[in-house]
């Protein structure tokens, strides 16, 4: 079915852009920092939208011209606020727990920041992008 293989295909190019964004464009500055200074944080989740938007209007994913463009300011827009508030507190707890130094606790809440991103994302994708 052509609309569960364009589901399938956002979702896939939506969650590695989320890597791509969330990862390898976090600057160590913002990840050390986003949990007590709000320039950081505004910076990391302003990098991470641009990058989101940006790799939805690209072309070279082929379902580009298939999602509801005018949806795609509001899809950006609401994660943007999502992602802001998902991690002005998961970056407290992480802080937190990095301090004590209990690992398993730091790393149990970072995989619980990135399922809530994730579901963000899908749920999201299905409001403002999805036909």
């Amino acid at each position: 079915d052509g609309f569960k293989m364009l589901t399938i295909n956002v979702i896939v190019v939506l969650l590695f852009l989320h890597w791509f964004a969330d990862f390898v464009f976090q600057s160590r500055w913002m990840a050390e920092n986003k949990s007590k200074n709000p320039v950081a944080l505004f910076s990391h989740v302003s990098v991470y939208s641009l990058i989101m938007f940006v790799g939805l209007i690209n072309p070279w994913f082929t379902f580009a011209d298939q999602i509801k463009g005018e949806g795609l300011l509001w899809f950006v827009g609401v994660n943007f606020a999502l992602h802001f508030a998902t991690d002005l507190i998961t970056s407290q707890v992480t802080t937190y727990f990095w301090k004590k130094g209990d690992t398993h606790k730091f790393f149990a809440t970072i995989g619980f920041d990135q399922f809530v991103h994730q579901l963000c994302l899908i749920v999201t994708a299905k409001a403002y992008l999805l036909p």
